[in-house]
């Protein structure tokens, strides 16, 4: 008789105890979880040990956003309830990444949570996101095209998948996405992708381009044009200034400088207005290339401008054309530049070689040359670009004289200097050089130091 009435009582509590973890649950559902919270506490303090309560406290205090310690109470009853356990732990790791600033800091608290947290989709959107930030757009490729897998229908996840494709130069995979992305959404900007991957792409083919970024030396070196077949860019806006300090004192050098590049339908134009004082006196002058389309295989030019509306020592105005020639590795130009001092006038002719070991480094030699005077100066310059606008370079050159506002005297000049452009952020570099000039004219060696520094932003 008294282990019938235990076990009738024992029956009776578990009804009781379901009841009680059911009612619970229909208070929670309602929404009031504040109550739902007090009554689970309330029951745990008559029954704490009970598994089923905890992980019912856990689940409430999850559902009230109190997820670092909803992750502490369901950490013992993860074999209990894997799934409650996965969805908070994985909420709870997402919330602390979020809080994480730098990307090498979140790659390396994703690379130590467990592959259930790692594969969420949230946590994989980051991961894929401090890459970028890296510049690391392989592994950033990579786990995209995991993410999509995993998750096909998500159009958030095609369009990442989309824009990397791109960014890794692989440009009919790209415009294969924007096409089945715009066929299922008509969102109008896959249209203008779809335009410019395929532009991009009978470029490539008929002219047979390197899908990386080009460096276009103009021909007095001071400055680089960037034009890129494969960039997404081609806006640029930057503003500089140029000094050199002379040993011998003779007189203040200075140049202020604003920059813009922009296109006009399939052509690009790059324009620089300098302010520049030298020889105690002021000059100003506006500079520009341009570079068309062309319609010969594997080649490319630029004509250049400009114009000084009160020349004191630039030149009036200048012209000239540029014509490169490409194969794999070489790349041969040839350039000719009419200028009109106040004084004369002058022709400077100005072949080049480039040879190309990698997407990444290149070498190139110059020659000007002035019949006039027999005037000339040779110039050698090494470039390395990591990638997009992250590159150093250094250069040497010697002759009668470097800069084209000079050439016409016989000044014999060596100078080296080396420099680079460098990424601040997403769309902003920065950037320049430092170098010496050795001189000696009419017996006399002086040198002087150069620098230049510059600020740039792409869109």
């Amino acid at each position: 008789m008294t282990i019938k009435f235990i076990l009738l009582l024992s029956i009776l509590s578990i009804n009781i105890f379901a009841e009680s973890i059911d009612q619970i649950n229909k208070i929670a559902i309602s929404g009031n979880i504040n109550k739902a919270l007090s009554l689970t506490k309330s029951s745990l303090k008559d029954d704490n040990n009970s598994s089923d309560l905890h992980i019912l406290y856990a689940k409430l205090l999850f559902w009230n956003h109190n997820v670092a310690k909803a992750k502490r109470e369901i950490k013992e009853y993860k074999k209990s309830a894997p799934k409650l356990y996965k969805q908070i732990y994985t909420t709870w790791a997402y919330e602390k990444l979020k809080r994480i600033k730098h990307p090498k800091s979140a790659l390396k608290f994703i690379h130590n949570l467990p592959e259930f947290a790692k594969s969420s989709y949230d946590i994989r959107w980051i991961d894929i996101e401090s890459n970028i930030k890296l510049k690391r757009f392989k592994q950033a490729l990579l786990l995209t095209k995991k993410l999509t897998r995993k998750y096909p229908k998500s159009q958030e996840a095609q369009e990442r998948l989309a824009t990397l494709l791109f960014w890794n130069s692989k440009f009919k995979q790209s415009l294969s996405t924007y096409k089945s992305l715009y066929k299922r959404y008509k969102k109008r900007e896959y249209k203008k992708q779809i335009t410019k991957l395929s532009r991009i792409i009978k470029a490539t083919k008929k002219r047979k381009i390197k899908k990386v970024q080009i460096v276009k030396a103009v021909k007095n070196k001071k400055k680089t044009t960037k034009v890129l077949v494969s960039k997404k860019e081609r806006y640029m806006i930057g503003i500089g200034i140029k000094r050199s300090y002379y040993s011998d004192k003779r007189y203040k050098d200075i140049t202020k400088y604003i920059e813009f590049t922009m296109p006009i339908k399939a052509w690009d134009i790059y324009v620089q207005i300098e302010k520049t004082a030298r020889y105690g006196l002021n000059d100003f002058k506006i500079y520009s290339e341009i570079y068309p389309k062309m319609p010969f295989k594997n080649s490319w030019g630029y004509l250049d401008l400009s114009y000084a509306p009160n020349a004191k020592f630039f030149s009036k105005y200048t012209i000239g054309w540029h014509q490169y020639y490409n194969t794999s590795k070489l790349e041969l130009g040839l350039g000719v530049e009419y200028s009109h001092y106040t004084s004369k006038n002058i022709t400077i002719f100005n072949p080049e070689l480039s040879y190309y070991f990698n997407s990444h480094l290149l070498i190139n030699e110059s020659i000007y040359y002035v019949p006039s005077n027999k005037s000339h100066a040779f110039v050698t310059k090494i470039d390395y670009k990591f990638n997009k606008h992250n590159e150093i370079n250094a250069e040497f050159s010697f002759g009668n004289s470097y800069e084209k506002e000079s050439v016409l005297t016989l000044t014999k000049e060596h100078k080296l200097k080396i420099g680079g452009e460098f990424e601040i952020g997403s769309a902003y570099t920065i950037g320049g050089y430092i170098g010496k000039k050795w001189f000696t004219r009419n017996g006399i060696k002086s040198n002087s130091v150069i620098n230049e520094l510059f600020v740039r932003k792409y869109w």
